[in-house]
């Protein structure tokens, strides 16, 4: 193996052939104490994936998770808010771990002002309607 257990060798030819790493990161579902993560999955059949995430401006250990290899979209909770952090994705193998599928996200700044005015709440016994009046703080 070379290069940190992200390679393992062909024997028959003696060449090093990269692990296929997760592509396409996307964040979603941004909120002021977590984010949704999701990943298109390599060609080859994994073991599962290993999440890191960390704080890029304040001081704190890098967090990490690992998911199965059914699992491409996580919720990461219980973050900062108004905080980026580093997010990597790596596919663990029998042979070793994929290069890291890197990317960014950021919380929102805080928790948003409760609404006001709830009116015209209509509860029936297998649904409900709400409307919003003034969703917008004076």
């Amino acid at each position: 193996m070379e290069n940190g257990n992200r390679r393992y060798t062909d024997k028959l030819s003696r060449r090093a052939i990269p692990l296929s790493a997760p592509k396409n990161l996307r964040v979603s579902e941004e909120w002021y104490n977590r984010f949704r993560i999701s990943w298109d999955v390599p060609p080859s059949p994994t073991m599962g994936y290993r999440v890191v995430y960390q704080p890029i401006s304040a001081p704190s250990p890098a967090l990490e998770t690992f998911v199965g290899e059914d699992v491409n979209t996580m919720l990461i909770v219980n973050l900062l808010s108004g905080t980026e952090y580093n997010v990597k994705v790596i596919a663990s193998y029998t042979t070793g771990s994929s290069e890291a599928l890197s990317g960014r996200a950021k919380t929102c700044k805080s928790k948003p002002e409760t609404y006001r005015n709830l009116s015209d709440a209509l509860i029936y016994s297998s649904a409900f309607m709400l409307s919003l009046n003034n969703l917008l703080p004076s």
